[in-house]
């Protein structure tokens, strides 16, 4: 149920920023807010659908309607990934894939779960090279 929930969760930015998802957003909107806005919050009566297994039929509707859209929406697709390390580039990642992506816990970037090496994340060691050219250009000006 909580790795539905995170789907869930992980999917409405795509969703909610598409203009050509009008009718998944209306289902996401359908839906109780907190289920696909906050992943760890469950009213009572999520307990009791769940219980009987009400809540994971309803989310996985959900989530089968929002990733078959990102699959098939070319503004979708664009906000994907490709693995930086192995540069599959027929493979578009997406961080909702929890089975078989990890996205890099500092800049969220997204990689094959057995590709990614998070000491190595290449993302990370550009914007850190950034970073230090610009201190580097910053003190040769400030020592003009």
């Amino acid at each position: 149920m909580n790795q539905i929930r995170n789907q869930l969760w992980l999917m409405k930015d795509y969703v909610n920023t598409c203009r050509f998802a009008v009718k998944e957003m209306e289902k996401f909107n359908q839906a109780k807010h907190h289920l696909w806005s906050d992943p760890d919050l469950y009213s009572m009566s999520d307990i009791f659908e769940t219980k009987f297994g009400q809540m994971r039929l309803h989310l996985e509707v959900l989530r089968d309607i929002a990733r078959k859209h990102i699959y098939n929406c070319d503004l979708c697709k664009a906000k994907g990934f490709i693995c930086e390390y192995c540069r599959q580039m027929d493979d578009i990642l997406y961080p909702f894939e929890l089975q078989r992506t990890v996205s890099c816990p500092i800049c969220h970037a997204v990689f094959h779960k057995s590709c990614f090496m998070p000491e190595k994340c290449p993302k990370c060691m550009r914007l850190e090279a950034r970073k230090l050219a610009r201190e580097l250009s910053t003190n040769a000006f400030d020592q003009r």
